[in-house]
């Protein structure tokens, strides 16, 4: 049996601003019962999402599936193992094809300022007592901005497991606010070992976001979002992926205050694109909202209402002007109003708490008042 045994990450959350919040994450897999296992087939990658971080596994084959799980070793054979007296993750490839690496991200994008990590690999063909480096290296934006941090390890030729290697990057000013780190070895190997991460993730607490959407209507992109509390809050960046990895900005917004509605509109030929928010605050802190898919699966079918459920309006969109009549869940009738070709915002705030339903040019529409 290959064994590693590792300790990954601690996520920890700190700025000295008022524009951030803290958030502490220790991540040490111990909540995990050994043994649990999972698999993906005929692809080439896979992540681990765990604590709010994701973790990912890249193989060199695209159809031989890889698999992450959690395991401990035995403490009293393997005392320099990452497993010792501890559950540790370990992530590898199906058919032992040579994995390329692991990227560690925030899940939904984000910066971090990564600390340390414990980590084990195990060679495809394992060459006993002969030294060999494991790496990890800083991106922001897809670019380095760290040279590769090298620690060496072995594999020991009695008892065939690999020793654990410690990185403490705490003082190294490359790693604060990056957006990924990067996993490499300097051998051909198929399976890796992580266990106790100390990071601190950086969440701008500047605009408080509280909806965002997309639409496509023929080459058209169509997006909609609002703000609660917007403090010291500078602008919104529009960002697209045609393969939901590589981001790049089509449209800048600059910030109107708290409590606004926004709304963009971009031209879109591809049948499938990804968009998320960019948001900017005055000091240049930067967080991200979630990613969303726009395609012409979800061309609006004559209308569209957001959000849902509401508090004080919804924001109905509508292809062709009409009377939009509103029943509460006794079928009573309790609002009409006329809609115009195009966004709509109509006020709620009267109704009571329920669900609502509602017609127009033939179709149906339903959503909550909180």
């Amino acid at each position: 049996m290959k064994h590693f045994y590792k300790q990954f990450f601690l996520c920890l959350l700190a700025l000295a601003m008022t524009a951030f919040s803290f958030a502490q994450t220790a991540i040490d897999f111990e909540s995990q019962a050994p043994g649990t296992y999972f698999e993906a087939a005929n692809t080439s990658q896979t992540s681990a999402s765990y604590s709010g971080f994701d973790f990912t596994i890249y193989s060199t084959s695209s159809t031989g599936g890889v698999y992450y799980g959690f395991d401990q070793d035995n403490p009293s054979t393997y005392p320099e193992s990452i497993g010792y007296n501890s559950v540790y993750m370990y992530l590898g490839t199906l058919d032992g094809s040579p994995m390329t690496e692991i990227d560690l991200t925030r899940t939904g994008g984000g910066l971090f300022d990564f600390n340390k990590i414990t980590l084990s690999a195990y060679p495809s063909v394992p060459d006993y007592d002969v030294p060999f480096d494991i790496y990890v290296q800083g991106f922001k934006n897809n670019l380095a901005v760290t040279t590769k941090v090298a620690l060496s390890t072995v594999i020991k030729g009695q008892g065939g497991y690999a020793v654990a290697v410690n990185f403490d990057l705490t003082g190294n000013a490359g790693f604060k606010g990056v957006d990924k780190v990067v996993i490499t070895t300097s051998i051909v190997n198929d399976f890796m070992a992580v266990d106790n991460v100390n990071l601190e993730a950086l969440d701008a607490t500047s605009v408080d976001l509280k909806w965002f959407t997309g639409r496509l209507t023929g080459n058209t992109a169509s997006f909609n979002w609002a703000s609660g509390v917007e403090t010291n809050f500078d602008h919104y960046e529009l960002e697209r992926s045609l393969n939901n990895n590589t981001f790049s900005s089509v449209s800048r917004i600059a910030a109107k205050g708290s409590e606004q509605q926004y709304r963009a509109s971009i031209a879109q030929t591809a049948a499938r694109a990804y968009y998320r928010l960019r948001l900017v605050d005055m000091g240049g802190a930067v967080n991200y909202s979630k990613v969303i898919t726009v395609d012409h699966k979800n061309d609006p079918q004559g209308i569209f209402v957001y959000p849902n459920p509401a508090t004080q309006y919804i924001h109905v969109y509508i292809l062709k002007s009409g009377i939009l009549t509103i029943y509460n869940g006794s079928g009573k009738k309790v609002l009409t109003q006329a809609l115009e070709t195009g966004n709509n915002d109509i006020d709620v705030t009267g109704l009571a708490a329920g669900i609502y339903y509602g017609i127009v040019n033939g179709f149906n529409v339903s959503f909550v008042k909180k």
